[in-house]
């Protein structure tokens, strides 16, 4: 519950920001793989690609087998807090998500903690996962899942 109350927490103060066009000192600005990991796991379920502007304009979020998803973004501090639209939920046929996830630049990595929200059939479910982002160098990159072990 502490997880949830802190993101919500987060997310009333990036979205009270009046300076949503500010920049960390350290920008995420270019492409990014990403590793998402569920919440008490330590393997990776899927990868996505994370597309960051130096602003928080035109920023998107493929996710495996997905279009890309236009992202809404608020910067505050060193942090981005980046929530998607509804989506079709990876793990739940035929019901809709969208993630808020707060990521943050850790040396030459891009890490995050996102909470998804699934609703649609029966209660609203709530999960959470890892993320942890190498940035793409002149290659072109396309989400995956991550192979059965």
């Amino acid at each position: 519950m502490r997880p949830v109350a802190l993101l919500l927490c987060a997310t009333m103060l990036c979205a009270c920001t009046t300076d949503r066009t500010a920049t960390p000192d350290r920008s995420a600005a270019g492409t990014w793989t990403l590793a998402v990991t569920p919440t008490g796991s330590t393997q990776v379920a899927s990868t996505a690609i994370l597309i960051a502007t130096s602003d928080t304009v035109g920023w998107s979020l493929t996710l495996p087998n997905r279009a890309p998803l236009p992202l809404r973004v608020a910067i505050a501090g060193d942090s981005f807090l980046v929530v998607t639209p509804p989506y079709e939920s990876l793990t739940h046929t035929g019901v809709s998500a969208f993630d808020s996830t707060v990521y943050r630049l850790v040396g030459d990595s891009l890490v995050g903690r996102t909470v998804t929200h699934v609703s649609g059939a029966g209660p609203d479910l709530v999960g959470g996962s890892r993320s942890a982002g190498v940035r793409v160098r002149n290659q072109a990159a396309r989400p995956s899942r991550a192979p059965a072990q």
